[in-house]
């Protein structure tokens, strides 16, 4: 069974918690293991994932910018 990282956050009085797509912050996360894990002033990229089946698309965590990733 695949692990999921998810997103969790608020945004205009509404709570979120999308599916992570971002590979290398996937992958950090992975990396430490089990838990919740805060990261301060990021931007969010969020996108529609696939048109599913059933006739929806759901929203996901594409990318997150955080202020180190913004320097490189």
């Amino acid at each position: 069974m695949k692990l999921i990282v998810r997103a969790s956050f608020d945004y205009a009085g509404q709570h979120y918690k999308l599916d992570l797509t971002d590979p290398e912050l996937e992958r950090d996360c992975l990396n430490k293991g089990n838990g919740d894990y805060e990261l301060r002033s990021v931007l969010a990229c969020i996108s529609l994932a696939e048109l599913h089946t059933d006739g929806f698309a759901y929203k996901v965590v594409a990318s997150i910018i955080t202020e180190q990733r913004a320097s490189l």
